[in-house]
């Protein structure tokens, strides 16, 4: 689902991104539309809204794939901090004349230039919006603003999951990419190693982008860890 600030949701309206309404964002959607315990598969974020639903609620998923979630170890920073990520998402141009712009420019450089075209369209078609529905001319915006986004990233490191993985009880796949093998990369066997039952997967040459550079690839991955293969 697209959670809260993304996609076609709204942001919260007392302006709160903190990581545990995103799991309560899943949460909420399981319980409106009466899942039974199902798998769950998240990548980065999602991934990590995925392990804390299940943390709130013990038994909701009955298996997990998670590739590259973001759990902070206590040393990786405290609420507030800024990083990278957070200037980037502050200095990120909102607007473009048209879709086939937006993706023609983020094809072109790093770091979504390396996303299959498909997803890349994807990402731009709801990612984005008319600016004027009835003014085509005037061109597309983000749904997401640059200041909201800002605001997810410097949260990202406040929430309770890292401390709580040795609790969890459900079989849980952690993948990461290994080009390169930055974070949340690198702390991806740290994970493995706080939860209980876990297994580590690699891909090479993919990177944090994986599902989305090679989609294929690692949907028979996750399909194989369904089976028990």
């Amino acid at each position: 689902p697209d959670l809260r600030g993304h996609g076609d949701s709204t942001p919260p309206r007392n302006g709160d991104f903190s990581w545990d309404g995103f799991a309560e964002d899943l949460l909420a959607v399981l319980e409106h539309f009466d899942f039974p315990p199902t798998r769950g598969v998240g990548h980065s974020m999602g991934g990590a809204a995925l392990l804390r639903a299940e943390q709130l609620r013990p038994g909701t998923f009955e298996s997990l794939f998670l590739y590259e979630p973001i759990v902070s170890p206590p040393e990786h920073g405290r609420e507030g901090s800024d990083s990278p990520l957070v200037s980037a998402a502050e200095r990120r141009r909102a607007r473009f004349p048209s879709f086939d712009d937006a993706v023609s420019r983020f094809a072109s450089k790093a770091p979504l230039d390396v996303l299959d075209r498909r997803c890349l369209e994807d990402y731009v078609r709801w990612g984005f919006r008319w600016i004027d529905p009835d003014h085509p001319e005037a061109g597309v915006e983000l749904k997401l603003p640059g200041t909201e986004e800002a605001d997810i990233y410097r949260m990202s490191t406040v929430h309770a999951t890292w401390h709580e993985l040795p609790r969890l009880r459900v079989p849980t796949v952690i993948a990461r990419g290994l080009a390169p093998v930055g974070f949340p990369a690198a702390v991806a066997p740290r994970l493995v190693e706080r939860t209980p039952g876990a297994r580590l997967l690699e891909f090479d040459p993919l990177g944090h982008f994986g599902p989305l550079q090679e989609p294929e690839t690692v949907a028979d991955a996750i399909l194989a860890s369904w089976s028990g293969v």
